[in-house]
């Protein structure tokens, strides 16, 4: 309830063209979350989509009595990309080896690697053990435990060799980070998630050592793919027609993405930024729980001028939504639509 009626306090300061916009927008996130992730067939999953792309042309058409154009074609890319990241069209990807991968020195600089987790003892247990494997020795396990009460959760979590750090009561990612990393000892930040699995062992090296060799890049994300090698993030873009941050090339197999590149954006699943530019750009919005604060973070960043780099040697998998679970409750589908109002408000006239 306290999140509709927050949407309703949004929607009384618009005017009636943005009432519209903004409604419709809620309605078509609405449709798109709930339908098309609970449907498992995927033939009807795919009749689902085509039923979001009409309501996206009726989207447009009310759009466009207040003269506001934009290319319909818009909607058809939107709607592949959703088709794509929903139903995964290739059955035998396979890993992409490279046939050569950077170097990089990081003068024995200490890394923290922040996880969060609440229980998920097998999750948390490979993400940790794949960690040990990296080729770079100089790092730190932090983990944030929020409200962990499985009997071999907290015992591993009393066992490993890291620093724990309790973050009771609700949920909340932005806080948790902002809290997590005033008490890390690193000069540099890996967030990442507890259900990921570290691939390439240099993974460490290849986030970091750009930062270090170019001190215009204040932010580096990794290249993260599904368990069937198909590829979850390999850099994050804005659309203006949906007012959605979208994923490259997800549910594409894992030979194409494999170029440094800059972006908007880059998912918090897996990033590293210097303890120092995050501290001096204000950490993480606790005013974005969910969603949007990784993104958030890195428009801060890209507003004081630095570079968002996307690095495909940097490879883990990620078996996604183990840390808070997927946004599969009404509660969960309008706190996220409400965090994107706000996040849309907050960079408006960046994003417009």
């Amino acid at each position: 309830m306290l999140i509709i009626e927050s949407i309703i306090k949004v929607m009384q300061c618009l005017d009636t063209k943005h009432k519209i916009q903004y409604f419709i927008r809620i309605c078509i996130t609405t449709l798109m979350h709930f339908t098309i992730d609970q449907i498992h067939d995927d033939k009807l999953k795919f009749q689902t989509v085509l039923i979001c792309i009409k309501v996206y042309e009726i989207y447009l058409k009310i759009r466009s009595l207040f003269g506001i154009k934009y290319d319909e074609m818009m909607v058809y890319k939107l709607l592949n990309h959703i088709q794509s990241k929903k139903i995964h069209q290739h059955e035998n990807c396979l890993l992409y080896v490279h046939e050569s991968i950077p170097t990089y020195d990081l003068n024995g600089i200490k890394v923290s690697i922040v996880i969060p987790t609440r229980d998920h003892f097998d999750d948390l247990k490979r993400c940790i053990h794949s960690i040990n494997n990296s080729t770079y020795n100089n790092y730190e396990i932090v983990i944030v435990n929020n409200d962990s009460v499985e009997d071999k959760t907290i015992t591993f979590l009393n066992d490993i060799d890291a620093l724990i750090i309790d973050y009771p009561g609700q949920y909340n990612y932005a806080e948790l980070y902002n809290i997590a990393i005033s008490q890390c000892s690193g000069e540099y930040i890996i967030m990442l998630n507890n259900d990921t699995e570290v691939i390439e062992p240099t993974w460490i090296e290849q986030l970091v050592g750009p930062m270090i060799e170019d001190p215009t890049i204040g932010v580096t994300g990794a290249k993260l793919l599904f368990a069937d090698h198909t590829i979850q993030h390999a850099g994050v873009v804005f659309d203006p027609l949906t007012k959605f941050f979208m994923h490259i090339y997800s549910g594409q197999c894992d030979h194409i993405g494999n170029e440094y590149k800059f972006y908007q954006s880059v998912t918090g699943a897996c990033m590293c930024i210097s303890r120092e530019l995050y501290t001096r750009s204000g950490g993480m919005d606790p005013n974005l729980r969910i969603a949007y604060n990784d993104t958030d973070l890195c428009m801060k960043v890209g507003k004081d001028g630095y570079q968002i780099l996307y690095t495909p040697f940097a490879k883990l998998y990620h078996y996604e939504a183990s840390t808070r679970g997927h946004d599969d409750t009404l509660g969960k589908k309008w706190l996220q639509t409400f965090e994107q109002l706000y996040f849309l408000q907050k960079w408006e006239n960046i994003l417009a």
